[in-house]
Order: C-alpha cells, then structure tokens, then sequence
C-alpha cells in the first residue's frame, strides 16, 4: 500500500494494513484471522472478493482446474464467514459482502466454472442473512456488471 493512501486513514482516526494469504486453503484462514483480530480485536466488515477464472470449454477442464476455480471463488467465501463471523457477533453491528458477477446469471462461452462458482456464491449468501449471522449485522452480494453503457452501444 503507497504510504500517501495510508496517511488520510490515519489522520481521520483510521487504520489499514495489508495481510496476505491464499483464501482458499483453510490454514491460511486461520493465519490471516489471528493476524486480524490481534492488530485490530475484532472486525465489523467482511468483503469476500476473490476470483479467478480459467476460460475454456468444460470438456476441457481438468479437475484440478476445476477445484482450484471453486476454491478460490466459493469455497473462500465459506472459509472467511466461518473465521470471522464470530468475531461480529456481539457488536451490534456487521456487515458480510460477497462479490458475485453478472456471469452468475447469464454466462458466455468458456465460463463455466466460472459463473457456476459465482452462481453458488449468491446461493451461499441468502443463508448468510439468517440465522448464523450476527445480531445486528447484514449479509449481501453484489454483481458488478462490465458492460459498457448503453450509450456506448448505439
């Protein structure tokens, strides 16, 4: 992080740090939540926002790629609600945001495991609103949409 970002945070009473970890492996999970919770005790926001995509015909998946992709775009999600979750509960207030795609909806050639990873992860979200979240807190996902405008399309 440029140290000239970090500064306005830090004079308006705010702090941020970069803590770096493979979402998808849940060792590092577990790693990234000490580290968390001990420089700032607790956290009130949760951003699930990792993605990749491997772009070709399903036929032509391997397993590996396949599991890889659902790792690190659904799996991820579970992994980081269930470290942090805990964390929000009892403060009043919490907010989870899962990151989706337009391509959850409506998919194109070669991003299969793609849109059926991001798919899942807006089904992974509407449990996330009840009961294991906390008092207090609010659970949603957002698909951005790439597209350029329509005016650019006439």
């Amino acid at each position: 992080m440029a140290s000239g970002s970090r500064r306005p945070r830090k004079e308006a009473g705010g702090d941020a740090r970069v803590f770096i970890a493979d979402v998808s492996k849940e060792q590092d999970v577990a790693r990234l939540e000490r580290e968390v919770i001990a420089a700032f005790g607790g956290v009130q926001i949760l951003i699930n926002n990792a993605g990749i995509n491997v772009r070709k015909p399903i036929t032509d998946f391997t397993l590996d790629e396949w599991n890889n992709v659902m790792a690190t775009n659904l799996t991820s999600a579970f992994l980081l609600c269930r470290a942090f979750i805990p964390h929000m509960k009892g403060g009043g207030y919490g907010r989870i945001i899962n990151i989706a795609s337009t391509m959850s909806h409506v998919s194109i050639a070669h991003r299969g495991a793609y849109s059926a990873s991001k798919a899942g992860l807006l089904g992974f979200t509407r449990p996330s609103r009840s009961s294991s979240r906390p008092k207090g807190s609010r659970s949603t996902a957002s698909a951005p949409d790439r597209s350029p405008p329509s005016s650019i399309l006439r």
